[in-house]
């Protein structure tokens, strides 16, 4: 099976979730490395303190040493638009430090994992990148305007067509990360609605129960 790494962040204010995350991706994917970046010194102080095995807490002053570009944009963004806008710098982060990692897979803090995750990677298995739709259902159809596909479950494959990804929406995010609907943009998410159209191998998971949540 091919080495692979999981990446998330949150604050103390959802430890619990992260937790969870955790917890759930261990049972079902025993011994996977989970990396979190600490978006508080409260979140770093207590994963450090609980020591948990394959989970790799990292303090945000780290990572925006390693990545000036992304940290000058902290003044200009509320809290949630900086979150945002670490996503894919966190991931490249995390590539950057995991030499051996074939696969890096950001996940959303409070997803959890009710199975093993080996369907999906067994779909990706020709792909450079992996996303996942919504599947908004008719009755949350107008959900679409802020993407048609989730940041919840984002893979990138150590590739040449894998890392371009990443770096372009990396980018983009610098550039523009907001928590409004503005034309063709929304956050770091409608981005990746992009990528299909000019990175090759990028794969659209068709599994009906990847990544669901309640307002689908």
């Amino acid at each position: 099976m091919a080495k692979r790494v999981y990446c998330t962040y949150f604050d103390h204010h959802y430890l619990t979730r992260g937790l969870a995350l955790y917890h759930s991706l261990q049972q079902h994917e025993p011994g996977a490395r989970l990396w979190v970046l600490c978006m508080s010194e409260a979140c770093h102080r207590t994963l450090t303190g609980l020591d948990l095995p394959n989970l790799r807490p990292v303090r945000l002053g780290d990572f925006e040493a390693a990545d000036p570009e992304v940290a000058a944009t902290r003044s200009s963004r509320s809290m949630i638009e900086y979150y945002f806008t670490c996503s894919p710098a966190w991931k490249l982060y995390v590539l950057n430090n995991e030499p051996e990692a074939e696969w890096v897979t950001y996940l959303d803090s409070d997803l959890f994992f009710f199975a093993s995750p080996e369907p999906i990677y067994a779909e990706m298995k020709d792909a450079s990148f992996g996303i996942i739709p919504h599947h908004f259902t008719r009755r949350v159809a107008y959900r679409k305007r802020f993407g048609i596909y989730n940041v919840g479950w984002v893979s990138a494959r150590r590739c040449d067509e894998g890392i371009a990804a990443l770096s372009w929406w990396r980018e983009r995010c610098i550039e523009w990360c907001h928590d409004i609907v503005e034309g063709d943009r929304f956050a770091d998410q409608r981005f990746l609605e992009r990528l299909p159209g000019f990175i090759p191998n990028v794969h659209v998971h068709g599994l009906p129960r990847c990544n669901r949540a309640p307002w689908t």
